[in-house]
């Protein structure tokens, strides 16, 4: 836990770029990746200003999680949530395949569950549309689709890309339905009309 100063959490892109993927402030969790299994720290940090931070043993943390599930689930989930939006840029900056390794590791963890998995899973399947895989696109699209949630925008987010994914494979009449059912769930997102 970065109690003072600052850091940049800094990842190796393809092609040996390196990108920040997040400036950390006081109060800012790291090495949350450390929780999850195999258990290995997926950027580094360079402090950007001096400052210090609490550490706390990984392995500790983890038996402690095990032995207090409640605990454990909402730290997982926490750390899930961090790793998603971390993610989120690796993913803008165009490091796609880095992203795939990274989010099947999240989603392979026991703490995510509801509108966390959906978002990993939609993210996935955007991942795996992008890159010409359609069947597995349509598998996380569904997967997310079906994914107990409250979060409508979300699941219309999801339909739309199954959609999408629909009129690649040329499956018209689909693509029309998830289109339509994306309207019904989100008509303030322009991203169903596209």
């Amino acid at each position: 836990i970065l109690v003072s100063g600052e850091v940049d959490l800094v990842t190796e892109l393809s092609g040996g770029k390196e990108a920040v993927v997040a400036s950390l402030v006081p109060g800012d969790l790291m090495a949350e990746s450390s929780m999850i299994e195999p258990y290995q720290l997926t950027v580094s940090g360079v402090a950007t200003r001096d400052g210090s931070l609490i550490t706390i043993d990984a392995a500790e943390l983890r038996a402690y999680c095990r032995d207090n599930p409640e605990v454990g689930f909402a730290v997982i989930s926490q750390i899930a949530r961090l790793l998603l939006d971390k993610l989120r840029i690796i993913f803008g900056k165009g490091d796609i395949k880095g992203a795939y390794k990274d989010l099947d590791e999240i989603l392979g963890s026991d703490g995510v569950k509801g509108e966390m998995l959906a978002s990993g899973l939609q993210l996935r399947g955007v991942l795996n549309l992008r890159q010409g895989r359609e069947s597995r696109a349509l598998g996380d699209f569904t997967a997310a689709i079906k994914t107990t949630h409250e979060n409508d925008s979300l699941r219309s987010v999801c339909f739309a890309n199954r959609g999408i994914t629909f009129i690649n494979v040329g499956n018209f009449d689909k693509a029309v339905s998830d289109l339509n059912k994306a309207i019904e769930l989100d008509p303030t997102s322009g991203f169903a009309y596209a």
